[in-house]
C-alpha cells in the first residue's frame, strides 16, 4: 500500500454548491425515508424552496467540521417477507436514514470513488466503475479449470474460499482509520469519514414503539453510500499482508499459462478466493473447522472428537475429588496444612509460590465447580447413570455439556425414559450438594433406589389424581376429545398422487367446543410410501401450531403405525428416524399434549384440506373463518 499515494489536490478543495446539488438530484426518489419521514423525493421536488438553505448546512457540514449527529440517526424496522409472517425469519431489517445524511454521505463517496481505482487492487472486481464483477469470475473460472486438469509439475494446485462472516458489521474504526491514515488522505477528509462512521446512533421499531438509542463501537452500515467504498479500503489491508507472505516466499501463486501472471488471490467485496500450490501434506494441515465444532457430538452434527485439554482436566478433577472425599488422607492433610489450613478445600487459594501439583489441583478443583461435570463427569456420577437403566443412554452421549444432553434425551427417549433421565439428573445434583454443604455422603446404590422410590410415589400421585379428577381425562366423543377450555385438538393427514409426484399435507385444529378455528393445506412433490408422507404432515402441522401460538392439548392422526414409532421404546433405525425425532422434538414443545391414532372417518377434515393441497401451487393456512374445500 506504501508505494500508492494520493492527488492531494482532488481532497485539498472545498465541497462546492453544485456538487451537492448533483448528490441531491442523483438519488433515487422512493428511497425509505429516515425518522422525519421526508424521502429524496420531497427534497426533489421542493428543491427551489428548501436546497438553498439545506446547502448551506451540508457545506457547514462538509467544509467547516460542523456535529451532525443529529441527522445520522438510524431506525431499524422489520419488512415483512411475506403475508400473514408470524417468526422473526420471516422478516427482512431495513435501515432508515435521514435524506440529509445520506446527501452528506454521497457526496463524500462521490469524492473517494474519484481516487479508489488507483488504490485498490486490481485483484478486487466490485463496487467500482472502471472493473467488471465478470472480469474475475473468468479468471477464477479458468483457474478451477487448470487445477483440475493438472497432470505435470512436482506441486499441485488449491483453492480455498474464504467467506467473512457480517464483514461489514465487524469493520473496526481504529482500523479503518489505519488504513486512512496509510493511504495519505488529508486529516480532514479522515476526520469527516470517521464522524460519519462513529456519530451514528441505531433505535429499532418494535410493536411500534421506539427504543432507546444504541450506539455502536464498530461496524459500517449495509445501505450507506460511503459503506462499500470504505470496505475495499480495509480489504486491502488482507492483499497487503498476502503479498507480504509472497514476497517473502512462503505463499505462492498460480500461473496457468508459462507468459500468464500469477494470481494469487481474488477478491469480491467479502467474499476471497486464495490460488497458490500445495501438496497433499500442506492440504491435511489445514483447519476446515474450529476444533471445538469437531469435538461436538456426532448427534449435531460434529466427529464426536475428545477435547484433550478437557480430558486432562477431567483426570485432575479426579484427583482434587479424592482430596475432597478423603480428608484424612495423608495428601489431603499435607495439602491442608500448606495451602488451606484454616479453610475448606473449595475455599483455598491458589497462595503464594504454589507448586505445579497445587496450581493443577485448582484448575482440576474447577472444573469440579461446573454442572455438567458434576452431573455427568463425576466418578459418583458415573457410578450412578452406569447402574440405572439409561446406562447405553448414558454412555453414547455423555461427551457433550448437560444443556446437549438433555436435548438428546427429549429427542431420543419416550416419555417414562425422559421422566427418569430428568428425576436422575435432579438426584445427582442433591447429591452434590449434600457432601458439599452437609458433608453428607450417599452410595450409588442408596441414590438409584431413592430415584425409584420417588418415581414409585410420583406415578401413584399421578394415577390417584387422575382418579379424582376426570374431568382432566380426554375421552372420545365422536370425532372431537374433550379439552380443557383453552386448549385445541389438531388432526392432521396427507394424501399422496402418485402418478403426478405430488404430496399434499392437511391440518385442521378444533377448539374446546369443537369447532374449527384454523386449517392448514401444505402441497409438496415427491413419491414416497404413505408411512413417510404422513410424519412429514404431523412433523409440518406440529411447526405450524407452534408459530402461531397454539396451545393444543390433543393430537390425533390416522396412521397406528406412525403413533407406534413415535411412542416405540427402541430406537428407530429405518429411513424414518430423522423425522421422527423432529417429531419427538416439536411434541416436547407441547407438554400437556397427547397424540393419538383414530380411524379415517373421524380423521375426515384434515383428509380433505391434504387432498386440496394436491391442486394447491403454494401453502394455504387460515386462522378464523373456515374456507369452502
Amino acid at each position: 500500500m506504501g508505494g500508492r499515494l494520493l492527488p492531494f489536490l482532488k481532497f485539498v478543495m472545498r465541497f462546492e454548491l453544485i456538487l451537492i446539488t448533483c448528490s441531491s438530484l442523483k438519488l433515487s426518489g422512493d428511497k425509505a425515508p429516515g425518522l422525519d419521514g421526508l424521502n429524496p423525493a420531497f427534497y426533489q421536488k421542493n428543491w427551489s424552496i428548501i436546497g438553498p438553505d439545506l446547502t448551506t448546512a451540508i457545506l457547514d457540514i462538509l467544509n467547516g467540521n460542523a456535529d451532525f449527529s443529529s441527522i445520522n440517526a438510524t431506525l431499524i424496522v422489520l419488512i415483512p417477507k411475506k403475508t400473514n409472517a408470524s417468526t422473526l425469519k420471516d422478516f427482512r431489517p431495513i435501515s432508515l436514514r435521514s435524506t440529509v445524511y445520506k446527501i452528506v454521505a454521497k457526496a463524500i463517496a462521490n469524492r473517494l470513488k474519484f481516487v479508489l481505482g488507483d488504490l485498490i487492487s486490481s485483484n478486487q472486481g466490485v463496487f467500482l466503475s472502471e472493473r467488471i464483477i465478470f472480469d474475475n469470475i473468468y479468471i477464477a473460472q479458468e483457474i478451477v479449470h487448470a487445477i483440475k486438469h493438472r497432470k505435470h509439475g512436482k506441486l499441485g494446485w488449491v483453492g480455498l474460499k474464504l467467506d467473512m462472516e457480517k464483514a461489514f458489521d465487524r469493520v473496526e474504526w481504529s482500523f479503518l482509520m489505519a488504513i486512512l491514515h496509510r493511504f495519505q488522505f488529508p486529516s480532514h477528509f479522515i476526520n469527516l469519514i470517521y464522524q460519519c462512521v462513529s456519530s451514528t446512533s441505531i433505535r429499532f421499531s418494535i410493536n411500534g414503539q421506539i427504543t432507546d438509542p444504541i450506539l455502536p463501537s464498530r461496524g459500517i452500515r449495509q445501505g450507506d453510500p460511503l459503506s462499500p467504498y470504505l470496505f475495499l479500503l480495509c480489504s486491502e489491508g488482507l492483499t497487503a499482508a498476502l503479498r507480504i507472505q509472497e514476497n517473502l516466499g512462503l505463499f505462492k501463486g498460480i500461473s496457468i499459462a508459462r507468459t500468464a501472471p500469477a494470481v494469487s488471490h481474488l477478491l469480491f467485496a467479502d467474499d476471497t478466493l486464495i490460488f497458490t500450490t500445495a501438496s497433499f501434506a500442506s492440504c491435511s494441515k489445514i483447519h476446515w473447522k474450529a476444533w471445538n465444532n469437531l469435538c461436538t457430538s456426532k448427534f449435531f452434527g460434529g466427529l464426536g472428537f475428545r477435547s484433550l485439554v478437557h480430558h486432562n482436566q477431567a483426570m485432575i478433577a479426579k484427583q482434587a475429588w479424592r482430596v475432597l472425599s478423603n480428608p484424612n488422607s495423608t495428601l489431603a492433610a499435607i495439602l491442608k496444612a500448606k495451602y488451606f489450613k484454616h479453610t475448606g478445600f473449595y475455599e483455598a487459594r491458589l497462595g503464594h509460590s504454589p507448586s505445579f501439583t497445587w496450581s493443577s489441583l485448582l484448575w482440576g478443583r474447577d472444573l469440579l465447580s461446573q454442572v455438567t461435570h458434576a452431573l455427568l463427569d463425576c466418578s459418583s456420577a458415573a457410578k450412578i447413570w452406569k447402574a440405572s437403566p439409561l446406562k447405553h443412554f448414558y454412555v453414547t452421549h455423555r461427551h457433550v455439556d448437560i444443556k446437549e444432553f438433555l436435548i438428546s434425551g427429549y429427542s431420543h427417549l419416550n416419555k417414562e425414559d425422559l421422566t427418569l433421565l430428568l428425576t436422575t439428573v435432579w438426584a445427582i445434583w442433591n447429591l452434590r450438594n449434600k457432601k458439599l454443604f452437609a458433608n453428607l455422603n450417599m452410595s450409588s446404590a442408596d441414590v438409584i433406589d431413592w430415584i425409584n422410590s420417588y418415581l414409585s410415589d410420583y406415578n401413584a400421585a399421578q394415577l390417584n389424581m387422575r382418579k379424582l379428577s376426570p374431568s382432566q381425562i380426554l375421552h372420545v366423543h365422536g370425532q372431537q376429545k374433550q379439552v380443557n377450555p383453552g386448549y385445541y385438538q389438531l388432526n392432521t393427514d396427507a394424501a399422496l398422487c402418485s402418478s403426478q409426484g405430488k404430496l399434499g399435507f392437511g391440518a385442521v385444529i378444533n377448539d374446546w367446543h369443537g369447532r374449527i378455528v384454523a386449517g392448514l393445506s401444505i402441497p409438496s412433490a415427491g413419491d414416497l410410501f404413505p408411512l413417510m408422507a404422513e410424519a412429514l404432515a404431523l412433523r409440518a402441522s406440529l411447526n405450524w401450531c407452534y408459530h402461531i401460538r397454539i396451545l393444543i392439548a390433543v393430537i390425533e392422526t390416522d396412521s397406528k403405525l406412525l403413533v407406534d414409532r413415535i411412542y416405540g421404546r427402541k430406537r428407530d433405525l429405518s429411513v424414518l428416524s430423522d423425522v421422527v425425532e423432529d417429531i419427538r422434538s416439536s411434541l416436547s414443545l407441547f407438554p400437556n399434549a397427547s397424540l393419538h391414532h383414530v380411524n379415517r372417518k373421524n380423521n375426515n377434515n384434515a383428509h380433505l384440506l391434504a387432498k386440496k393441497a394436491l391442486g394447491l401451487d403454494k401453502e394455504l393456512s387460515w386462522n378464523g373463518s373456515v374456507p369452502v374445500v
